[in-house]
């Protein structure tokens, strides 16, 4: 029987990390870092921080199936859990897996080390960040993948659509299993508290300076390249070009002469 398993909460965090991440992803691998599009992969990664403070919170005061000690399972039982798996048996959870856990709790500390290296590298500079920034997304895309495949397994083993119940909330479960409400009026703190602090990141963002100003302190985080240095690389690159020698015009007249001169050497010999 279909019983409810996710709160709303946890499922609006799901979908909106999923969204964070994925756009952070797409606009650093592919955008340029010149563009002013730039700074929307560096609003989805401060949106993906506020997220994460969210779930971590959440851990503490959510449902059930939504704190910390959901995702903690015994070395043995997620030996034997996997175990179990490579042999298309493994063991059905109404909640979280330990495969599931496991991929939950290395994607929470991958988008901190990612937005943490990000904002160290206009904080203190590239080295080593840079290197840090580069790598740390690139696991966190592996974990991503692994947890669909994982999905996607165990819908299979279990005839289930797991996809759909973190839309729905509800899930195949015992009645001892359920959890009693939704918690409506703290998905709407949850939404209340994304609006307000991506309106407060989104309007901090200062494009013309290339930094984040904290509205409220004094604190200014440097974030990369201005539009002003941006637009002083361009002019540079097209002054050095423009003056660049294999781009300068030949006068047609001078090189005869010296042709012509080269010729008359020649007959001197």
């Amino acid at each position: 029987m279909k019983r409810l398993i996710w709160d709303a909460p946890a499922r609006i965090f799901h979908w909106a990390l999923a969204v964070s991440v994925a756009g952070a992803f797409l606009i650093g691998e592919f955008g340029s870092h010149d563009s002013p599009v730039f700074y929307v992969h560096i609003f989805c990664g401060l949106m993906a921080l506020l997220l994460v403070a969210w779930r971590i919170v959440w851990a503490l005061l959510g449902s059930r199936h939504s704190r910390f000690g959901a995702l903690l399972f015994r070395p043995a039982e997620t030996l034997e859990y996997f175990s179990a798996v490579f042999k298309g048996q493994g063991r059905y959870y109404a909640g979280h897996n330990p495969g599931g856990a496991i991929a939950i709790l290395a994607m929470l500390a991958l988008v901190l080390g990612t937005v943490f290296s990000g904002l160290m590298i206009g904080l203190v500079g590239e080295d080593p960040f840079a290197e840090i920034h580069e790598v740390l997304p690139k696991l966190l895309l592996l974990v991503v993948l692994v947890h669909i495949g994982g999905v996607l397994l165990a819908s299979w083993m279990h005839k289930m659509n797991y996809t759909a119940a973190m839309f729905s909330g509800s899930k195949t479960a015992a009645e001892t299993d359920a959890i009693r409400s939704s918690r409506p009026l703290a998905a709407i703190i949850l939404i209340l508290y994304l609006a307000t602090g991506g309106y407060y990141l989104w309007s901090g963002l200062d494009t013309q300076k290339g930094q984040l100003n904290l509205a409220g302190t004094s604190l200014s985080i440097p974030l990369g390249e201005s539009e002003a240095e941006a637009e002083n690389e361009t002019g540079s690159e097209h002054a050095e070009k423009e003056h660049s020698p294999k781009d300068r015009p030949v006068n047609t007249a001078t090189a005869k002469k010296h042709h012509d001169d080269d010729d008359d050497d020649d007959d001197d010999d």
